[in-house]
């Protein structure tokens, strides 16, 4: 009896791996002979290709919809180059949290917080330049500092970091975007780059995500810190993110520029504890040996009275952004980054 369940258990097993084989090699055909992808997502207007940029695409400048760009290409109000006289200016790095998704940009907390500020200190006027661009990874975050943010004389540069931000940079070219995920050691074998590496699973994945779309139970389940987050530590990208993330802070030290860190997290990780957050402590124990103290947002996440949530999984809502913004001036205060 246990033989045989044993032996239509291997057939079973077996069978799913060659049908999950075939699968795979028939999306592969398909997807080569139709020169397509397998995570292709149409590229947007307002996004333009920048093949000389170690940022490679970026947002077309002065756009009024869908997204208002100023003429240097990123979202927020008009500014000058040259830093006038008297100014404390802080820029900002990041990806899609820090750009805003889905909230006007006035309600971002760039804007929040350079408001708070300027009201509370009547000797020096603070002005605050949002460099971000969403789908921004570390690389190209380290990129736009060198080819813009530098130019604007900063006194402050504020690395807002998502642990998403090991992620490879993003195949965009005029066939559209995709998603590319690199495996280069066994530790970078996990559920979640295995489906982001097949064409298969990761095809069943967007028509699952289709079909519960707006259910946040299932948002948070596939960025669960166990499935999808925590692994993250593991991967070699995670340590390439190190590795981008120390020379943003040694240019910053080089120029006697001042430099924080904010790391937000994904709402699945509100609910658990400090010890169960891998990449928080790792990022914590990283910047201490650097002498740098960040922000980790964490209490202010648990102790909101509203959704700190736009999309149930990662970006923040209005009164998101107007909590953060909140937890930044205090950090800065607190750390002495600010005047």
């Amino acid at each position: 009896m246990f033989k045989r369940i044993s032996s239509n258990l291997i057939l079973t097993v077996i069978s799913i791996v060659i049908t999950l084989a075939l699968l795979e090699t028939g999306f592969r055909v398909y997807f080569f002979f139709t020169d397509s992808s397998h995570t292709e997502v149409k590229i947007p207007d307002y996004i333009q290709l920048l093949p000389d940029s170690g940022r490679y695409y970026g947002l077309k400048p002065s756009l009024a919809a869908p997204i208002s760009t100023n003429t240097h290409g990123y979202r927020g109000k008009e500014f000058a180059q040259e830093k006038a006289s008297g100014v404390y200016r802080i820029i900002m790095l990041g990806d899609s949290i820090t750009f805003g998704n889905s909230v006007p940009w006035d309600k971002t907390f760039s804007v929040i917080l350079e408001d708070q500020l300027n009201n509370t200190n009547t000797t020096r006027k603070f002005e605050i330049i949002n460099l971000s661009i969403s789908g921004y990874n570390t690389q190209q975050q380290l990129a736009t500092l060198k080819e813009m943010g530098l130019s604007l004389n900063p006194d402050l540069i504020l690395l807002n970091v998502c642990l998403n931000d090991s992620d490879p940079v993003k195949d965009v070219s005029s066939a559209g975007v995709k998603n590319k995920t690199s495996i280069t050691k066994l530790s970078d074998i996990n559920l979640r780059t295995i489906i982001a590496s097949s064409h298969a699973l990761t095809f069943l994945k967007v028509k699952f995500i289709e079909v519960f779309e707006g259910n946040k139970y299932i948002f948070r389940l596939l960025n669960s810190p166990d499935l999808f987050i925590n692994n993250r530590v593991d991967e070699a990208a995670w340590g390439t993110m190190k590795s981008y993330m120390g020379e943003i802070h040694d240019i910053a030290r080089s120029k006697d520029i001042g430099f924080g860190v904010i790391v937000y997290p994904y709402s699945s990780q509100v609910s658990i504890t400090d010890a169960e957050r891998r990449p928080q402590q790792d990022l914590q124990s990283y910047w201490s040996k650097r002498g740098v103290t960040i922000l980790d947002p964490i209490p202010d996440y648990v102790s909101a009275e509203q959704d700190m949530f736009v999309d149930g999984t990662l970006h923040l809502s209005v009164y998101g952004h107007n909590r953060i913004a909140s937890a930044i001036r205090s950090y800065l205060e607190s750390s002495r980054l600010i005047p």
